[in-house]
């Protein structure tokens, strides 16, 4: 069964991505996640770690960029796929910048997960690559 905190980090990751493609200032940024808890195809009860993950990656996209950044050998980030990027923003941004705190091992877990379901072939081992520098 998939759980609720997934599909909302799902819904999160789809918002971002169309948010990454359009370019689009964070006013802008609404009616992509409304968008995406709209096309699931299994609703979410509270729909509020959808919302906390997605504009807190919104708000703090400088400093997730840079960390990111830090990490990776693409220094450029337009080379990292749109959606591997999004998952990596989520899990940035519940490793570092979520005051919530979940354990590592989950996060990365389910951003794992996500870059599987989404991604290249490329994306999960990137994405535990670079979520591994970042939590340790």
């Amino acid at each position: 069964m998939i759980s609720q905190r997934h599909m909302s980090r799902v819904a999160a990751m789809q918002a971002l991505y169309a948010f990454l493609l359009q370019d689009k200032t964070a006013d802008d940024s609404a009616a992509f996640l409304e968008h995406a808890l709209n096309e699931l195809p299994k609703k979410i009860e509270n729909t509020s770690f959808a919302r906390k993950i997605y504009t807190g990656c919104i708000k703090n996209r400088t400093e997730i960029t840079e960390k990111i950044t830090e990490k990776t050998t693409h220094k450029n980030l337009n080379k990292i796929d749109t959606i591997t990027l999004s998952v990596l923003f989520i899990g940035t941004f519940e490793l570092l910048f979520d005051e919530e705190k979940q354990p590592a091992p989950i996060i990365m877990n389910e951003a794992i997960e996500i870059a599987k379901e989404y991604g290249k072939d490329s994306s999960a081992p990137l994405v535990n690559a670079i979520l591994s520098k970042l939590s340790q």
